[in-house]
């Protein structure tokens, strides 16, 4: 007879609160043990548990159910990194898990402070799921496994054996509405959405024939820090700075606080939104999971959110106080993604199979200084262009920084070479500005509402970017755009002040991962930017792989001896 595996994760990070959790394994072994049903069941359990081994475990044990015993904190779990101390895997990042799992685990309870919210999402994937609400002391915690699992491995149903479990805490005089039970009744099937112009062979074929010759910018928005293909890597997109700058001011709901009603993308108050509206879902459920287009509606939310929120501190308190805010979040250790560590070894690569710069320009909107990272790791040299959004001097322009030497305005750009002065060296255009790690220590970007109002709505392009950076993204080379999907208002400003009515590049591509309307199909297909579907992390990999097996350039006398014998 086949047994019901119960696994429990534990982790009590040393600079966290110490938990008892042998105690909590201890108690709910002996209630096995003295159950007529102990044949039914086994525990397996496994303690100082780091994000890095989560898959392989539930790979290996594969549990019925999984018991998570530890500290919560909103944002997600608390694991413990290879040093023991604490490491937050966030709910996204569980969702994600507990989605590859959904044949196999039926419940899974997370014993944890402010676990509801966490809970609640794993409920999409998995019938059955226990949160806790806010903060729960360690005893309780403990009062409430062992009636829990006293009444399931006595026969009750998993409903049955959260509400013994809530009647042990109560019988003890604590409140047993700190627990909660979610559970789904709908058959957990995952319908992957078809894409609609899914990636050719024909079109890889065409970004490696724009590498081989130098002729692809890449172009890279703020969907591009979202993936990184490990649990163990700190994410670091819009969406922690939203939070971040959130919890910071000890606002709960942004875009409830500041914005008021009605909204900027609907003239009827939240109430009277519609029913398919993805906005309701995210504010009524709690959770972005719920659509099919997570990823894309979560970052399209918080980057409204975080201009608000950056707009709101700048009016109280003043731009500083943004700056010196999110610097405090973004000097943290956050590593680049393995995607932005390709892009910077790709010019390595490419030499070594005896092939040009694949790219002289790469442009970005984002803020941090991940790709500037990648390229140091990379040891590959770069110079940088960035655009200042406060300050005195040269603000609403761009500055130049040569690699290794001190950024210099650029008062005179039609007479500086910037391409041509670089040669084996690319440069990084950052269109937001930087985040300013090693020489001022600062931040100055693009951030709050009216800065993304204003951009660039002052003077003519021709007038702030180098004459040959222009005839790059203008005339002669191919656009290559990562991390945005096609509706995205604040690429469209980026598209209309750099462009103007041009065509963006010779040929150019968007990867996104949405469901464009008309409006935006005809916008781009006007722009000659075709929409290629397709989840980045997939298109990446693939991409980086086909470069792998790209065979070196042959010599030109190579080609035609064999004519000749």
């Amino acid at each position: 007879m086949s047994k019901k595996k119960i696994l429990i994760l534990t982790a009590s990070p040393d600079n966290e609160l110490r938990l008892r959790v042998d105690k909590e394994i201890k108690a709910i072994a002996q209630e096995l043990d003295r159950s007529k049903n102990r044949e039914k069941f086994e525990i397996k359990f496994e303690l100082a548990v780091t994000p890095g081994e989560l898959i392989h475990i539930l790979d290996t044990e594969k549990p019925e159910i999984v018991h998570f015993s530890g500290h919560g904190k909103e944002a997600g779990l608390v694991f413990e990194d290879v040093a023991g101390q604490s490491q937050l895997v966030r709910a996204e990042s569980l969702v994600k898990l507990f989605e590859k799992f959904r044949n196999e685990i039926e419940c899974v309870v997370l014993n944890a402070c402010y676990s509801e919210f966490q809970a609640k999402a794993i409920n999409e994937h998995i019938h059955y799921v226990i949160g806790i609400k806010n903060q729960i002391e360690d005893t309780a915690a403990i009062k409430f496994a062992v009636g829990f699992y006293a009444a399931l491995i006595a026969g009750r149903t998993y409903k049955d054996a959260c509400d013994f479990g809530c009647i042990a805490l109560d019988l003890e005089g604590i409140p047993d509405d700190l627990i909660v039970f979610w559970e789904n009744t709908q058959p957990i099937l995952t319908v992957p959405r078809l894409p609609e112009h899914p990636p050719t062979t024909h079109h890889y074929l065409n970004i490696i024939n724009a590498l081989k010759s130098g002729r692809l910018v890449p172009f890279i928005g703020p969907g591009f820090n979202l993936f990184d293909g490990q649990l163990t890597n700190q994410r670091l997109s819009e969406i922690e700075l939203a939070d971040y700058l959130a919890q910071n001011l000890g606002i709960t709901s942004p875009y409830e606080d500041l914005v008021g009603a009605p909204c900027p993308l609907c003239l009827v108050s939240a109430d009277d939104l519609p029913a398919d509206c993805p906005l309701k879902k995210a504010l009524l459920q709690g959770t972005i999971t719920a659509c099919p287009l997570a990823n894309e509606q979560a970052l399209a939310l918080a980057k409204m959110n975080l201009q608000y929120l950056a707009q709101y501190i700048q009016l109280t308190f003043g731009i500083k106080n943004v700056y010196e805010r999110l610097y405090e979040l973004l000097r943290g250790r956050y590593s680049p993604s393995r995607f932005y560590l390709f892009l910077a070894n790709l010019p390595g690569k490419m030499k070594d199979k005896q092939y040009p710069l694949p790219y002289q320009l790469i442009v970005t909107t984002n803020y941090d200084d991940m790709l500037e990272r990648a390229f140091r790791a990379a040891n590959q040299p770069f110079d940088l262009v960035f655009y200042v959004a406060e300050g005195e001097e040269a603000r609403g322009r761009f500055k130049y920084k040569p690699f290794e030497e001190k950024a210099r305005p650029i008062d005179q750009p039609n007479l500086l070479e910037v391409i041509g002065k670089a040669k084996d060296c690319p440069v990084i255009l950052k269109l937001y500005g930087v985040v300013d790690l090693i020489e001022s220590q600062q931040c100055n970007f693009v951030i709050t509402e009216d800065h993304h109002i204003n951009y660039l709505a002052y003077r003519e392009i021709g007038q702030l970017l180098p004459k040959d950076i222009l005839e790059i993204l203008w005339e002669s080379h191919n656009i290559l755009l990562m991390g945005y999907n096609p509706s995205d208002p604040d690429l469209r400003v980026i598209v209309n002040r750099i462009w103007g009515e041009r065509l963006v590049g010779q040929k150019s591509w968007m990867i996104h991962q949405s469901k464009p309307g008309e409006l935006d199909k005809t916008f781009w297909e006007k722009r000659q930017v075709e929409l290629i579907d397709s989840r980045l992390e997939d298109y990446c990999t693939e991409l980086a792989n086909r470069i792998e097996k790209l065979q070196p350039k042959q010599p030109l006398y190579e080609r035609w001896s064999p004519l000749y014998g």
